[in-house]
C-alpha cells in the first residue's frame, strides 16, 4: 500500500482561465545542467556534489532505456554555466529555452548570508564558473556564478520550456518574496524550500514514474520521498509551483502555455514533507 503524501497547498493569484490539454506525439526534449566539482575544480568554498551522476541517471533511464525523452544537452562541471538556465539569452549554444524539461542539480542558496559571510540578494542556483569553462568565480556571490530567482524568467516569450526541476537547496524558499517570479510562462517549477540531498537514485525513480504516466508533480514528490527522505537527518520540504491548468501535466499529456505569474491565471504551491525533523 502506498504511503500518503502530506500536501500543504497554497493558492496565489486569483484569476482563472481555461485549460487546454495537449496530447503530444513528439518526445519531450530534455536539457540537464550539473556543476559538481565545486571545490576540486572551481576552488569553491562549497563541497563537491555527485550531481553529474544524478543527471546521467535520469538521462540513461528516461532518454535511453525508456526512450520517452530526447536529451538535447547535458552540461557538466566547468561546462555548466549560469546562462544555460537563464531564459531569453539568445545563446549560440542550446539552453533552457530550447527544451521542454530542464533539470539542474547543484548547490542552491537562500536569500541572505551563507555560513561564510557572503550575502545573496535572492535565492539562487550556484555555479563555480563565471559563464566560461576557463573563468571561475573569485567570490561565491558574484552575479555570473549565481542564477537568481528574479533572473530565471522561465517560459518567457517564445521559450519552449514547460517544466524546470531543481535539485538544489532552498531555491524555492519563501523567505525570498520574489521566488514566484520564476513563473514566466513555464507550467511548473519543482524544487525544494529547505535543504535537500543529492542522490542519483532519486532522479532515476523520477524517470521511472514519468515513464509510467504519473503526473510530473507526483513523480517528483514520490521519488524524493522514496529515495531522498531516508538519507536525510533534518527537515526536508519539496515544493512545486504550478499553474492551475498544469497541475496534472505528464510528459505525454500536458496543458497549453499559461500566463506568467502576476499577469493572469491561477497558481498553486504544493509542499510535500519529505522528511520531518
Amino acid at each position: 500500500m502506498r504511503k500518503k503524501i502530506t500536501f500543504l497547498i497554497h493558492l496565489f493569484v486569483g484569476i482563472s482561465f481555461c485549460s487546454v490539454n495537449v496530447l503530444c506525439n513528439d518526445k519531450v526534449n530534455v536539457g540537464i545542467v550539473t556543476p559538481g566539482n565545486y571545490k576540486d575544480e572551481g576552488g569553491c568554498i562549497f563541497d563537491n556534489r555527485t550531481t553529474v551522476q544524478m543527471g546521467e541517471e535520469f538521462a540513461n533511464l528516461s532518454c535511453n532505456l525508456y526512450g520517452d525523452t530526447n536529451l538535447l544537452f547535458h552540461y557538466k562541471n566547468a561546462n555548466a554555466w549560469e546562462i544555460d538556465l537563464k531564459s531569453g539569452q539568445n545563446n549560440t549554444n542550446l539552453n533552457v529555452d530550447d527544451v521542454d524539461l530542464a533539470i539542474f542539480c547543484g548547490h542552491g542558496l537562500a536569500k541572505g548570508y551563507d555560513k561564510f559571510g557572503n550575502y545573496y540578494p535572492h535565492n539562487s542556483l550556484h555555479f563555480y564558473t563565471n559563464n566560461s569553462n576557463k573563468v571561475f568565480h573569485k567570490k561565491e556571490n558574484e552575479s555570473g556564478a549565481n542564477l537568481d530567482v528574479i533572473e530565471a524568467n522561465w517560459g518567457s516569450g517564445a521559450s519552449k520550456t514547460k517544466w524546470v526541476v531543481v535539485y538544489a537547496c532552498n531555491f524555492l524558499n519563501s523567505t525570498d518574496g520574489c521566488y514566484k517570479s520564476v513563473l514566466n510562462g513555464v507550467h511548473q517549477v519543482l524544487g525544494f524550500s529547505t535543504k535537500m540531498y543529492i542522490t542519483k537514485e532519486c532522479s532515476g525513480v523520477f524517470a521511472f514514474y514519468l515513464s509510467h504516466g504519473f503526473s510530473i508533480r507526483d513523480s517528483f514528490f514520490w521519488s524524493a520521498i522514496e529515495e531522498m527522505g531516508p538519507n536525510m537527518n533534518e527537515k526536508c520540504i519539496a515544493t512545486v509551483l504550478t499553474a492551475k491548468q498544469s497541475v496534472e501535466d505528464t510528459i505525454f499529456n500536458y496543458s497549453s502555455k499559461p500566463s506568467p505569474w502576476g499577469r493572469g491565471g491561477t497558481y498553486y504551491q504544493y509542499d510535500a514533507v519529505i522528511r520531518y525533523k
